[in-house]
């Protein structure tokens, strides 16, 4: 990782990281699939929550100086929705299961969920590398890292989709969702960011 985050330029970057990728993304599953089998439940939550809130704590105290203003924005945002997501997942597990013809496409949210939300802790253990090490991020390569973050929101569209197919509706009108405030928040973030790099 520290040898992805030193590369000087976009191009470098992104050379570097789409060869280290696969290997981070197979890591990850791997250890997610060994925490899962071994660990309880609720000691995986707790270590979640103060996993994320380390995180954040970390981000108040470090990001702004080290990235600027606008990246440590986007990092505690993507800390904010990674909470989100976890609310959903949670929600996911106490859910049935999915129709039998809405299997395959749950499957397929399943996978696009996966590769989304580890993208974006690649890039958000980008971040982290570079306060660790005090080893700071190139223009560029912070850049590619801001736009790799939005990856995020995509995922939790995905685990949102995926959490309303376990959810039967009473006739066949379409689907409304409602939002509560955190999620308007959510959205409204997302639109502000995406703006701001138009």
């Amino acid at each position: 990782m520290a040898d992805v985050c030193a590369k000087r330029t976009a191009g470098e970057f992104v050379v570097a990281r789409d060869e280290y990728f696969p290997q981070y993304l197979q890591v990850m599953m791997a250890l997610s699939r060994l925490v899962s089998a071994v660990v309880p439940k609720g000691v995986i939550d707790r270590l979640s929550y103060e996993s994320m809130s380390e995180m954040e704590a970390d981000f108040r105290e470090h990001a702004r100086a080290s990235f600027g203003k606008d990246i440590c924005d986007q990092a505690l945002f993507t800390i904010f929705t990674l909470r989100k997501i976890r609310d959903l997942a949670d929600r996911m597990r106490i859910s049935k299961e999915p129709a039998e013809n809405l299997k395959v496409a749950d499957r397929q949210l399943a996978e696009s969920f996966v590769t989304h939300i580890v993208y974006c802790r690649f890039h958000l253990d980008c971040l982290n590398t570079s306060i660790r090490t005090g080893r700071t991020l190139y223009p560029e390569v912070l850049d590619c890292v801001s736009d790799g973050l939005r990856s995020l929101v995509n995922a939790y569209a995905y685990i949102r989709q995926a959490t309303d197919l376990r959810t039967p509706a009473a006739d066949e009108t379409p689907i409304h969702i409602e939002f509560d405030e955190e999620e308007k928040e959510l959205v409204a973030l997302s639109m502000n960011d995406l703006e701001s790099h138009a």
